[in-house]
């Protein structure tokens, strides 16, 4: 990732990933009319029926700028450098407490602040490295708090922004997970 651009947001919020009733998808449009937010959205529909869900939703026709998932990182990267705040505030489903978000680690190294849900994990991770907001699942007045003071408040949001990019840059990268599964491999060969 290079350095973020803060004069070139077009979008307050971005999603990339798979969009499914259970990703916080319906929650975060649900809520864009409670400001003037903007929202990206970036990937493809699980299914019909989340599809027709969400774009039935008010704000949906007004407020969200839809693009489908491109295999680019380029596109990706660019795409996620158009937004001030990178959201990852999933539903309480047992597998997203325990999974370390891709997402989340892109935002990071993109130096977005991150809004996402409070899974010990992930809060771990924020809350360490000081690079976001971490809310409950099904929140809407917690969600439009933690949008709200991310965009009133843009030299913190630029902090924790840096903040994550450097965490990227020194622990969450191929560099330091390789040295961890080769002694893994290491470790399973001498048994």
């Amino acid at each position: 990732f290079l350095e973020n651009p803060a004069a070139s947001k077009s979008f307050d919020l971005v999603y990339v990933g798979s969009i499914s009733l259970t990703r916080g998808i319906v929650e975060t449009i649900a809520v864009l009319e409670k400001g003037p937010y903007r929202y990206l959205l970036l990937g493809d529909y699980r299914n019909q029926r989340t599809s027709d869900t969400i774009q039935a939703l008010p704000a949906y026709a007004t407020q969200v700028n839809y693009r489908p998932f491109t295999s680019s990182r380029q596109t990706i990267q660019t795409a996620i450098y158009e937004a001030k705040i990178g959201m990852a505030n999933l539903q309480n489903v047992a597998n997203f407490r325990v999974a370390y978000l891709i997402k989340i680690f892109e935002y990071m190294a993109a130096g977005l602040p991150v809004i996402a849900t409070n899974f010990p994990l992930w809060q771990t991770i924020i809350e360490q490295h000081e690079c976001g907001l971490t809310i409950p699942p099904d929140d809407p007045s917690a969600l439009v708090a933690a949008i709200d003071h991310l965009l009133d408040n843009p030299e913190q949001a630029t902090q924790m922004g840096q903040n994550g990019r450097r965490a990227v840059e020194k622990h969450y990268n191929w560099e330091q997970e390789e040295q961890k599964l080769l002694a893994l491999y290491t470790q399973l060969l001498a048994e």
